[in-house]
């Protein structure tokens, strides 16, 4: 995949994920819950649904991360699209996963510019 492609694809993802953020920001299921455990739950998995095709679209540019977003709710990466739709079981627990990314101090960056970043 050329550059430009995979400038687009992240965009994609990015845009899709911003659909799901604001899809589950609107719909409020944990106020929902109060009145309509069913309704409630459907939304969160509809939007469990959106997460897992969210980690195959970013598993080429982060596969570490992906991994272990998809290790949290036991889906197989390994199945791309074909597993995603409805095959998380009721009653399933998300496994937490601690800090996904660690932040990146001044110190650390210009060590990794200097080792990775070529000449000037």
């Amino acid at each position: 995949m050329d550059r430009s492609r995979e400038r687009d694809a992240l965009m994609k993802a990015n845009e899709i994920s911003s659909i799901g953020n604001k899809f589950l920001q609107e719909k409020e299921p944990w106020i929902m819950i109060k009145e309509n455990e069913k309704g409630a739950g459907e939304i969160i998995a509809q939007c469990i649904d959106l997460f897992k095709v969210l980690v195959v679209l970013y598993n080429p540019f982060v596969p570490t991360a992906s991994k272990k977003l998809a290790d949290s709710i036991n889906f197989d990466l390994n199945e791309g699209f074909e597993g995603i739709f409805g095959s998380l079981k009721e009653g399933t627990k998300v496994k937490n996963i601690g800090i996904l990314f660690e932040k990146l101090e001044k110190e650390k960056i210009e060590k990794l510019k200097n080792k990775f970043g070529g000449k000037k």
